[in-house]
Order: C-alpha cells, then sequence, then structure tokens
C-alpha cells in the first residue's frame, strides 16, 4: 500500500497520468513552437551508420504537436535532421560502466524528491537494487542524464527529435501506429495498478510489439525521457513518454510534462541520442 499510494502521489506531483481524470498541471513558461525555432540540427551528408546500440532516426519534416493535454490544439511543421537514438532507455548496468570510469556521480539515485518535499530512499528506484540491472534508470536528474550522455560521445535528444523517432514523421497517435495502448504494447497504468500491476518499472524493451517504426523500444511507458534543451536559465526540463503510471487513454506519444531539472522521480528516465 504504501508504494501503490508514494506512485499515485508522485505522478500527480508530475503532471503523469495516473488516474482516469485529465491532468491540467501544464509548464507554460515556453511554447514547444519556440523551442523548435531553437534547435534544429544542420543537415548531414556522411553515410549514416548507427553506433552500437542505437539506430538511425532519417531527416524529415513533419508535423510537431505542442499541446500537452489538448489534442485540437494545432500541430507546426519542423524539420529534424537524422541522429541516432538509442534503441532503449539508459539502465541501471549501463550507468553502473559509467560510474566506475569515474565519469558520472550516484549521488542519490536510490531516492525521489519533488518539489517541496524531501528527498526520500524509495524502493521504486532501480539504482542499488538486486536484480534490476536491466532496468530503466530512474530517479536520475537532468544533470546527471546529460552527463551520462556527454560520457558517451552524446547528447540528450532534443523534443523534435524525440516525437519524430516516437511518431515516425506521421501523426499517429503511437510508435506502433494507431492501435490503443494496451499493457503489450507499453508499461503503463492497467486495471492492476501502475506498470501493468507490477508497481515497478520493467525490464528495458519488455514490450518489443510496442516499438517505433525504427525498432526504438518504450517510447511510451515504463519512464518518461529527459529531452534537451533545459528551461527557465536551466531551472526546468521537458519528458516525453508517459511512465508505469500512464492511463492507456492518454499514452500518445506527444504528450509531455516539465518537471525541474533537479527533480528525482521513479517515473522519469532517459535515453541517449548522437549526431551523425
Amino acid at each position: 500500500m504504501k508504494l501503490r499510494s508514494a506512485l499515485i502521489i508522485g505522478c500527480a506531483l508530475l503532471g503523469l497520468s495516473c488516474s482516469s481524470k485529465k491532468q491540467t498541471k501544464v509548464d507554460k513558461t515556453e511554447p514547444l513552437q519556440q523551442i523548435a525555432a531553437k534547435e534544429v540540427p544542420k543537415p548531414n551528408s556522411k553515410r549514416p551508420v548507427a553506433p552500437e546500440g542505437m539506430v538511425v532516426i532519417p531527416r524529415a519534416t513533419f508535423k510537431s504537436h505542442r499541446s500537452f493535454e489538448n489534442a485540437d490544439q494545432p500541430w507546426f511543421e519542423v524539420t529534424v535532421d537524422r541522429f541516432a537514438l538509442g534503441k532503449t532507455e539508459v539502465t541501471v548496468e549501463a550507468y553502473q560502466k559509467c560510474l566506475a570510469a569515474n565519469k558520472c556521480s550516484d549521488k542519490q539515485l536510490n531516492g525521489q524528491h519533488w518539489q517541496g518535499m524531501e528527498f526520500t530512499k524509495s524502493e521504486e528506484c532501480n539504482w542499488g537494487q538486486p536484480g534490476r540491472e536491466k532496468y530503466p534508470l530512474n530517479c536520475v536528474t537532468f544533470e546527471q542524464a546529460e552527463n551520462y550522455c556527454k560520457y558517451l560521445g552524446g547528447r540528450l535528444p532534443i523534443q523534435n527529435e524525440w516525437q519524430l523517432a516516437a511518431g515516425g514523421g506521421k501523426q499517429a497517435k503511437y510508435p506502433w501506429g494507431e492501435k490503443a495502448a494496451d499493457c503489450s504494447l507499453a508499461v503503463i497504468y492497467s486495471p492492476k495498478g501502475p506498470g501493468c500491476g507490477s508497481y515497478l518499472t520493467s525490464p528495458v524493451g519488455s514490450r518489443p510489439q510496442g516499438a517505433s517504426a525504427q525498432g526504438v523500444l518504450d517510447l511510451v511507458g515504463n519512464v518518461s525521457e529527459w529531452t534537451a534543451p533545459a528551461l527557465d536559465g536551466g531551472k526546468r526540463a521537458l519528458h516525453f513518454g508517459g511512465s508505469l503510471v500512464t492511463q492507456k487513454t492518454q499514452a500518445e506519444y506527444y504528450r509531455w510534462g516539465s518537471a525541474a531539472a533537479s527533480e528525482r522521480s521513479a517515473q522519469i528516465g532517459f535515453r541517449c541520442a548522437k549526431d551523425i
């Protein structure tokens, strides 16, 4: 019961969906359209080769969704150059290698804190939990995620890159197409509870039927994912994709939330991108 209560409190504070009620907490500090205008990668004429553990997302012009909760809001057109994106979310096991190389920090990875709440150790955080080496690294700050990607020679994906990968440059609702989300496709909230009844995240790639057209896994559910750039002078950042507490009726890939860059949540993780 404590675990269930913590999940429900956490999703409410982060603006994620763990109940059938419509979420209304939205960061309006900077419209996505303005972010899109800031950072569109330059064309690259080299032959695309995907680094290990990544897939190539081809250059495309597509309509990017800018509304967190209103599907009737207009889409805007944006061009994104090809790039490589992690096939899965970064795992505990992968992050341990960065820590061993003295390039990453494990500070407070075993706990959560949100606005107005003190840091609290949590079994929902995968770091340090036996048997969760292949689970996504969650309870990680924006800075820790960014530093890990730099260790790989990459970066966090820009929010429009993330949307291109998840939507395939089309206006389908989900990475896999138009079929409604369920637990065969994504690790989301179910009648049994968060995480399809486990009340935890799942090993990365555990829902291969929910892969995108390029084969990217877990773009919806499991953990919502930090994206760049940070907003408000580095104080806040957007996260995309929903998590283990997302309702199936609110699992469209283009839904986003925001959090303080210093916050830690069992519902937020990340994956990395690279220029190619």
